[in-house]
């Protein structure tokens, strides 16, 4: 199915290692703890996310990549040996041109001293932490794997780092107060973090901690509460020189995840690993995505004939693109809009642009959410959804205008 899409650019890579030391009570993400795998998993796993990385790249023309991020689960869970392996692997990836960015993600329980070394060896230049939160009742009831101690003692550790240094930290947390907020922010500013991603808690169907909230063992905070959090968040961030440059995202100026921004700018990425997701724009403004199986013998058995593919259509596609776009505080691209879709996006979103044009502003390249419309996302994009959809029912988006 399309094979024969060629990328005049180079594409992002998404290396997904599905082991994590334990997994955590919220977390929906597909992973697997190592100590109920098969020994020799990991190492067939290594050599297989590789060979799936070279094929996905040959077919689609590509001689190397523009960014790397390598997520799971927990790659530092491999061990510093193994690890290594994965990332001499990734590197000779990249072709001629170095990787502009180089990712790694780690969790507090599996950062040592000796992973740093591999990571540096190997050429990664951005490490993303899990933090989450230094206040021990609040992980105990989220059901966080790695405890307190283990988390301030990684957070030390990765002050060390020469690189650049991104942290994770999550918000509505059982027991959470805007105390501990304000003090998990000034933990990462202090470790020398040039960026954190700060996520909203989702609790997703099917997890331990799911059952406890609905058992009523658990209790998430208040919205008013919430709210209090969000503020201190907003508050603490600007006070120590992050700027939020994307929904879940803030950074100090010029430590904006590159990776990430070629998602929300509607890049092309190839991604390997089991429930890994690539995706090509087409020449006529859709999409193609591949999406790799969630089973691993599968996955390492035949990893190509069981991924599933599909093709996005051009009118799905352009909404996509502005879904992402408006996650962002630069906003939309519009020339790069109209040159994929046929359509300037304030042509197109006229009527839901007028309703909301108190709480948007100019972008450097066209249209951008305002702070406080980053902040209440979904009625906007919701009144675009179904402006579009009302614009183009039954009919194909495509370049030059529609059909």
């Amino acid at each position: 199915m399309n094979s024969a899409v060629i990328l005049p650019d180079l594409p992002g890579l998404y290396v997904h290692v599905p082991y994590c030391a334990g997994k955590c009570g919220y977390c929906s993400f597909h992973s697997r703890p190592l100590k109920a795998c098969p020994d020799d998993e990991p190492e067939r796993m290594t050599s297989v996310l590789l060979d799936r990385a070279r094929d996905l790249a040959d077919r689609f023309g590509v001689s190397g990549f523009a960014t790397a991020y390598v997520g799971g689960g927990t790659p530092t869970a491999l061990g510093p040996d193994a690890l290594g392996t994965l990332l001499e692997g990734i590197a000779g990836l990249g072709g001629r041109t170095p990787f502009r960015e180089w990712t790694v993600e780690a969790n507090p329980e599996s950062l040592t001293a000796e992973t740093l070394r591999v990571l540096r060896d190997a050429g990664v230049d951005r490490i993303s932490l899990g933090f989450q939160s230094g206040q021990a009742e609040v992980l105990r009831a989220a059901g966080r794997s790695a405890g307190t101690s283990e988390g301030m003692s990684a957070l030390e550790l990765a002050s060390s780092w020469r690189g650049r240094l991104s942290v994770d930290l999550m918000i509505g947390l059982p027991g959470q107060d805007p105390e501990g907020v304000r003090t998990d922010i000034g933990r990462a500013a202090a470790a020398g973090a040039e960026h954190l991603s700060i996520y909203e808690l989702t609790v997703e169907e099917g997890t331990p901690l799911e059952t406890a909230v609905e058992s009523g063992t658990v209790r998430l905070p208040p919205e008013a509460l919430e709210a209090e959090l969000w503020s201190a968040v907003a508050e603490t961030c600007a006070s120590v020189g992050y700027r939020r440059y994307e929904v879940s995202n803030w950074a100090r100026p010029g430590a904006e995840c590159l990776h990430n921004r070629n998602y929300w700018r509607g890049g092309a990425w190839i991604g390997t690993g089991p429930s890994a997701v690539s995706s090509v724009p087409l020449p006529d403004g859709g999409t193609l995505r591949i999406q790799e199986t969630r089973d691993h013998e599968d996955f390492l058995s035949d990893a190509g004939a069981f991924a599933r593919e599909e093709i996005v259509p051009p009118a799905t596609a352009a909404f996509e693109a502005v879904m992402t776009g408006f996650r962002t505080r630069e906003g939309l691209d519009s020339e790069a809009f109209r040159a994929r879709f046929g359509w300037a996006p304030e042509d197109l979103l006229r009527g839901s642009f007028a309703k909301w044009k108190s709480l948007l502003e100019k972008g450097p390249r066209g249209p951008a959410p305002s702070d406080r419309l980053l902040d209440i996302l979904n009625p906007f994009l919701l009144d675009c959804m179904a402006e579009m959809e009302g614009r183009f029912e039954g009919r194909a988006l495509r370049p030059g205008g529609p059909a």
